[in-house]
């Protein structure tokens, strides 16, 4: 209990850390210092991906990122999610298949050993497995995805990046997902092939961006097609120069929304709306879009990945003397 202060007033207590949550990528390592709460008490970002890294660099970057935090809370738990867990990561956890549980997922973590007297924690990704187009696998998201759940019920979830990710979650299971390489592409197109040519500027124009939204979301079959006409309406004039990157940008986005709509309908409707998940610029991106549309959707919590560490590490009993 703490005392009085000076002026007679009780000081109240800071909460314990009990969590040290990573959330590491292929380029970035996000650190959260985490208290029983779920409330994050301290966020560092480093570029020290599994890409970034020289052979054998994991410790070390480890170290680097959450060493103090490591060394001032001995108790606390080291957990880590994402391509940590990968082939070409620290260890590989093998994928855990659909319908994947939070408890399957918190249980299928493998431990590393770090130093001399503490283990580090890996979740493992989760694999939609097939031998036709519809295999699938994602390491990461299945962490954003239990921490951006409601504490009972359904979600349909679109976690926009790179490699956006279109989830259905029933009571806390993830039972189906589908990868979109949007962000991927785009970057290619816009900087690599001869649509390049065009995009020299980065205006921000959001009726080029609407009707691009519209084209892919109507015309999404030929997208192929579609691509190369963004060139084409430059050359004859009814598209500006300055216009045809945010134009690219909302085709490509209208595009992936129609077959998500499609794939989420198949599997259980999307009636209740979409729950977006992602850093704000890009999530913003998407509500814009998908209000272009007229589908309902509202942005998610910004603190979704260590949410999901907390939920993981409770599920598999780490923490089961956390107040």
């Amino acid at each position: 209990m703490s005392g009085p202060t000076a002026s007679g007033t009780n000081t109240k207590a800071r909460p314990s850390t009990v969590l040290i949550g990573l959330d590491w990528g292929t380029t970035s390592l996000r650190a959260y210092r985490i208290a029983a709460s779920g409330e994050v008490l301290q966020a560092r970002i480093v570029t020290a991906g599994i890409l970034k890294l020289p052979n054998g660099g994991f410790p070390e970057a480890l170290a680097s990122v959450a060493g103090d935090w490591a060394r001032t809370y001995p108790d606390a738990v080291l957990l880590a999610s994402g391509m940590v867990g990968s082939r070409q990561g620290w260890v590989e956890v093998p994928y855990v298949d659909l319908p994947a549980t939070l408890s399957a997922v918190a249980h299928a973590c493998v431990e590393v050993t770090v130093g001399s007297e503490q283990v580090l924690y890996v979740v493992p990704g989760v694999a939609a497995r097939g031998e036709d187009v519809s295999a699938d696998v994602m390491r990461g998201e299945e962490t954003q995805a239990f921490g951006a759940l409601p504490d009972s019920g359904s979600a349909h979830l679109v976690l926009p990046g790179t490699h956006s990710k279109w989830l259905t979650v029933k009571d806390e299971a993830l039972t189906s997902f589908a990868t979109y390489m949007t962000g991927e592409l785009f970057a290619m197109l816009s900087t690599q092939s001869i649509l390049a040519a065009t995009m020299q500027s980065n205006v921000d124009d959001p009726n080029a961006f609407e009707d691009g939204v519209r084209v892919g979301f109507e015309h999404g079959k030929a997208l192929l097609h579609r691509l190369f006409s963004v060139r084409a309406r430059v050359l004859e004039g009814s598209l500006p120069e300055q216009s045809s990157r945010a134009y690219l940008s909302g085709m490509l986005l209208g595009a992936e929304i129609a077959d998500g709509i499609t794939t989420l309908s198949a599997d259980a409707g999307i009636d209740e709306g979409l729950t977006v998940v992602g850093e704000a610029r890009l999530t913003d991106t998407y509500l814009a879009a998908l209000r272009v549309l007229g589908i309902a959707a509202h942005a998610g919590p910004t603190e979704a990945a260590p949410a999901g560490l907390l939920r993981i590490a409770r599920a598999k009993g780490l923490l089961a003397d956390a107040e």
